[in-house]
């Protein structure tokens, strides 16, 4: 069943709800609870959205509108892919959105904040660090499940890594991180990256 977005009284029979061009704000728990949703189609005009998806346990994905710099999303059960857009990044898996097993990064980004995935122990796939990521806070990636490995591979300069735990110590064993080749060097070197040297790999020799 598809709904636009003033049917509130029929969010719990909707799969797919669409919400009209002119809506610029989504308040607090306006999809609480809502069973059986699966996808939401957003405009370009939403600014703000105030945690909608609370204790959703049925969305799958959500694509954040280039339009919207204030996202919260908490207690999203379900969620399992996220397309992130705009210029600012929030914590999204200490908000228990506990089945994220896939992030898209945008690149208008240019820094990630602290505790950024932190807790994110669904993500098995590799994570893709766009280009215009200058700055990596601490703890950004804290206790990230089996993260197969993050690339940097488009990188021109190498992204300042804030403190010695942007990846956190118990980066899984396996995990790689995939640099340029004339960055290597680079990588190995620099302070606080070089922490994760036996993790750093050149791009043209990565296999996974």
């Amino acid at each position: 069943t598809k709904c636009a977005f003033d049917q509130i009284e029929t969010y719990t029979k909707c799969k797919k709800i669409e919400v009209g061009r002119g809506v610029v704000e989504i308040g607090d728990y306006t999809m609480n609870d809502t069973r059986g949703l699966e996808s939401m189609s957003l405009p370009n005009t939403v600014a703000r959205l105030g945690d909608p998806f609370y204790e959703n346990y049925d969305l799958k994905a959500f694509i954040q509108p280039r339009s919207c710099e204030d996202l919260q999303l908490s207690y999203a059960y379900g969620l399992n892919r996220i397309c992130l857009a705009g210029n600012t990044m929030s914590n999204i898996c200490a908000a228990d959105n506990t089945g994220l097993s896939n992030i898209i990064i945008p690149d208008s980004i240019t820094e990630l904040p602290s505790e950024f995935l932190s807790g994110c122990n669904g993500i098995f796939s590799g994570i893709i660090i766009p280009a215009s990521v200058l700055k990596i806070n601490s703890k950004a990636f804290k206790s990230c499940g089996k993260v197969a490995n993050y690339n940097f591979s488009w990188h021109e300069s190498i992204p300042a890594l804030a403190n010695i735990d942007a990846f956190s110590s118990a980066i899984y064993r396996e995990c790689k991180i995939i640099v340029p080749d004339a960055l290597y060097n680079g990588w190995i070197a620099t302070t606080n990256s070089s922490t994760y040297a036996d993790k750093i790999v050149k791009a043209s020799e990565y296999n996974g």
